[in-house]
């Protein structure tokens, strides 16, 4: 509200005219747009069992969680330049930011480098400005009168991925005190395998 009055009010609503053209995305899109969405947001979470790790120190915990952003950011800046037509392009990079990522912070993890943990949390963030290009083809292709709804599955991939991601990071967690191998290794050799 405060926002609002400062900007000189809402303003009156502007009606929307009907749209005699309906589009909506074709398939392939929606599950392309699934796998970049739901891809990014498993990538956020699943580090949450991992970071806490307090044999380093809390805070080094949060600089890791925290580093995905300054990736994202990073990605963002690449992938503002790509267009709609360039969608399968933003994907590959994506696919690669998360193999070569998650395999860093893997390797990282048996290896005990800190400083590599953090340069895979930032190659695995800069695959997130996927997300501007998933959203920039839903916009493309979802027009008129029931377009809301393909926004709403949007949005659904991202409740998706983020229940995926803490699901998968406990799983690998159970699965690796029933084997004895190191869980971060096990979930980012599985997260590796989603971007391959």
């Amino acid at each position: 509200i405060v926002v609002a009055w400062f900007l000189g009010g809402a303003g009156p609503e502007t009606p929307v005219p009907a749209s005699s053209t309906v589009k909506t995305p074709p398939v392939l899109i929606m599950v392309v747009t699934a796998c970049v969405v739901i891809g990014a947001m498993v990538n956020l979470t699943d580090i949450l069992n991992s970071a806490t790790d307090l044999s380093v120190s809390l805070t080094f915990s949060g600089y890791l969680i925290g580093t995905y952003c300054i990736g994202a950011y990073l990605g963002l800046f690449l992938f503002f330049r790509l267009e709609v037509q360039q969608l399968r392009t933003a994907c590959l990079v994506q696919a690669c930011c998360i193999l070569v990522g998650n395999a860093c912070y893997a390797y990282a993890q048996w290896a005990g480098l800190a400083w590599l943990e953090v340069v895979g949390r930032i190659l695995v963030g800069m695959g997130f400005g996927t997300m501007y290009n998933a959203i920039l083809a839903m916009s493309h292709f979802a027009k008129g009168p029931g377009s809301t709804f393909y926004f709403v599955l949007f949005q659904l991939f991202g409740g998706v991925g983020i229940t995926t991601g803490t699901a998968l990071a406990s799983l690998c967690d159970d699965i690796a005190m029933w084997t004895g191998i190191s869980d971060d290794i096990l979930l980012y050799v599985v997260m590796s395998s989603w971007g391959g």
